[in-house]
């Protein structure tokens, strides 16, 4: 895992973290907002998972997640997004304007993340790292038992 997150993004490696660190399966994060984590004095982050649904319940996120969500969140800020307390706390990848070829990034429209997406994220991630092929089936099947599918 840490080959992986040494290549990570910062919303990889802050997507990794809070599912390792909080016990969080990959269908919670689309849902989860700013204001579901709350940054405690001690460094731990508590997270309110599935908030204000008949699901919800707490988790905590180490300081190593806490720091890889913030440098995730700044890297948004960096770009021009403004995030506010109900902003997503996973988006998709960022919009493109104008010519396509330069990838001027515009934060304007945040479209939020979904299971697929962030699921293929991390396979490929893993596969950069040079994660076996054993490993990643094991990863992949952790991953569709957490989204209730049985295969």
């Amino acid at each position: 895992m840490r080959a992986a997150l040494k290549l990570a993004s910062p919303r990889e490696r802050a997507a990794i973290l809070i599912m390792a660190s909080g016990g969080l399966r990959i269908g919670a994060l689309p849902g989860l907002k700013l204001n579901d984590i709350e940054y405690l004095k001690s460094g731990l982050g508590r997270i309110t998972v599935y908030a204000g649904e008949q699901e919800e319940y707490q988790t905590f996120g180490t300081p190593e997640c806490v720091d890889a969500i913030k440098d995730y969140l700044a890297s948004r800020e960096r770009v021009g997004e403004r995030l506010a307390s109900d902003s997503l706390l996973f988006r998709d990848k960022f919009d493109y304007q104008g010519d396509r070829r330069q990838k001027k990034a515009s934060p304007a429209v945040p479209h939020p993340v979904n299971e697929h997406a962030m699921r293929t994220t991390i396979l490929r991630l893993w596969q950069r790292a040079g994660v076996g092929i054993e490993a990643r089936n094991k990863w992949l099947d952790l991953l569709q038992k957490s989204m209730g599918k049985n295969s």
